[in-house]
């Protein structure tokens, strides 16, 4: 009988495993890393600053990555077009494949680095400390949304695509949370009534409880005329803790997009086109735990039709400050740098640099790329 390997809980032949699209580099253990980017081939790590630099992987040729660091900086994920592998950056050692085949999509770490989800049509949990296979625990997830788990890292919540998806062409979904014994809880559906939709955005879980925004539209010209920021809290109550309509013709007012320190949390606020074709720039917000929205104090760069320039909020770091990615197209190439903002003031200089990056945050970003 011909060997097996175990592939994302399945045995399969050893001959039909696929060529390693990423191999590790011969490091020695090093410290957690604040930022990991990716430049030509080379998958590098460095801690708060810059310093620290070192390559923690290579890929195979013609082989491009998207990366995540755990929210403690020890461990990275690795996904190419063919699997996903992990780095253990404070043991050392060789990459780990946790699964292989395409549409792996968004992988989420478990806030101790122990675990992974893997978010793509399913939802699987991969045991990265204990080696073991990754099972599926979900189905039907909205595919870019990904998802979030819960402070203590029994739970987790994502977005489920909805029957309406079909009917009005979007990717939209219901907000599911999953307990501890497995069991799903479904906490807003969306919903159409004539040509108006509200529909719920990606979940995040904050240390006040699970929280989500929903969005309402005319769904046939995808103009959002609503936005809501609902709280599911301890006592298991879903509440809307605030509300805005759309100001004039520009204003898309609070989408939730993280968690914060002290307890408020951060959304972005959209200035688009008349008919939301583009959107020219975007507004970090604070929400209080009174309800009050207010300016966090810095304002994202859009990309426009020519995609020049772009800012992606990344999370906030445990000392307030936030991670902006700024993605630059010249000469037909596309480079992502990092940046650290504080509040109120400009974005600072770049920690690194490359075709993809990821930060360790204490709140990271888990909604979408809105």
């Amino acid at each position: 009988m011909a060997a097996s390997v175990v592939l994302a809980g399945v045995a399969l032949p050893t001959a039909a495993r696929a060529a390693p699209d990423a191999v590790a580099s011969p490091t020695v253990a090093g410290p957690p890393a604040l930022v990991a980017w990716t430049a030509g081939r080379s998958v590098s790590v460095a801690g708060p600053d810059g310093v620290g630099r070192r390559v923690v992987a290579r890929l195979a040729r013609g082989h491009q990555a998207d990366l995540t660091l755990s929210r403690d900086g020890r461990r990275l994920a690795i996904m190419t077009e063919e699997s996903v592998k992990v780095a253990d950056l404070t043991a050392g050692g060789p990459l780990r494949t946790l699964a292989r085949g395409r549409n792996l999509s968004i992988p989420r770490w478990s806030p101790d680095g122990s675990r992974l989800l893997l978010v793509g049509g399913t939802v699987r949990l991969c045991d990265v400390a204990a080696q073991t296979p990754c099972r599926k625990v979900a189905s039907r997830a909205a595919d870019e949304y990904g998802a979030t788990w819960s402070p203590d890292g029994t739970q987790f919540a994502y977005l489920r695509s909805s029957p309406l998806a079909e009917k009005t062409g979007s990717n939209v979904g219901d907000v599911v949370r999953q307990d501890a014994a497995g069991k799903e809880h479904v906490l807003e559906r969306t919903v159409l009534r004539g040509a108006r939709l509200t529909s719920p955005v990606s979940p995040v879980w904050t240390a006040r409880g699970l929280a989500w925004s929903a969005w309402t539209s005319q769904w046939m010209d995808d103009r959002i005329t609503r936005t809501a920021t609902r709280l599911l809290a301890p006592d298991g109550r879903v509440r809307t803790i605030t509300a805005a309509d759309r100001a004039g013709a520009a204003l898309v007012p609070f989408t939730l997009v993280s968690d914060a320190p002290g307890g408020d949390l951060i959304g972005l606020q959209y200035r688009v086109t008349a008919d939301d074709a583009i959107r020219s720039s975007t507004r970090v917000m604070r929400l209080s735990p009174s309800g009050v929205v207010r300016p966090w104090g810095a304002e994202l760069a859009n990309a426009d039709q020519a995609g020049s320039t772009g800012d992606e909020y990344l999370g906030a770091l445990a000392d307030g400050r936030i991670a902006v990615a700024r993605e630059r197209t010249k000469d037909g190439r596309d480079t992502t740098s990092v940046h650290v903002v504080s509040p109120g003031g400009p974005l600072g200089p770049p920690l690194a640099a490359g075709s993809a990056v990821a930060v360790a945050t204490a709140h990271p970003n888990e909604a979408i790329d809105f």
